[in-house]
């Protein structure tokens, strides 16, 4: 007979490929009606490297890591001609800890690159304690547009516990 510790962590494994088949399902379903001419998200999936070396030490040297971006309306033509603003949310994770950063991007293209800079807000839970806090985040990296279609984005993230900043690694995916 299981014990109800790994009949938990069977539970868990089982939603997580059931979650991964549903975001596959739906990547594939999005891609069949998306804006070709005008791409308004991007959806994409990598990793998050702690910069704290205790984080490190006590986790792995990487964090499986996801996020969506929306382009926006809000402060249209600020600065450069050709910014833009958006509203990007990501998740990583590892070993109990896991952080939410949500934030308000202001976005200047070049002909392959976009640089960014934001600032929002981090909803993370750390093991130690078993504790949630909610906290001012902040953002600063580049997209490099490998076609019109897909990207790949290196991001540093900046909040209010040393134990989540860190850099964040994608490949992404435009709809």
């Amino acid at each position: 007979m299981r014990s109800a510790l790994a009949t938990r962590g069977i539970m868990r494994a089982n939603l997580g490929r059931l979650a991964l088949i549903a975001l596959t399902v739906g990547a594939v379903s999005a891609v069949s009606m998306a804006d070709t001419v005008n791409p308004k998200y991007t959806f994409r999936l990598g990793t998050f490297a702690p910069g704290d070396t205790d984080t490190r030490n006590a986790t792995t040297n990487y964090w499986f890591a996801f996020g969506v971006d929306r382009k926006t309306t809000l402060f249209k033509g600020l600065g450069d001609a050709g910014s833009f603003t958006s509203l990007s949310a990501d998740y990583y994770e590892r070993g109990g800890n896991r952080a939410v950063p949500v934030t308000l991007n202001l976005n200047f293209p070049t002909a392959n690159f976009t640089y960014f800079l934001g600032a929002g807000l981090t909803f993370s839970k750390i093991a130690a304690g078993n504790r949630t806090v909610t906290s001012i985040a902040g953002t600063i990296g580049a997209t490099y547009d490998l076609t019109t279609r897909f990207n790949v984005t290196a991001k540093y993230f900046v909040s209010g516990n040393p134990r989540l900043r860190g850099f964040g690694f994608y490949a992404g995916m435009k709809f």
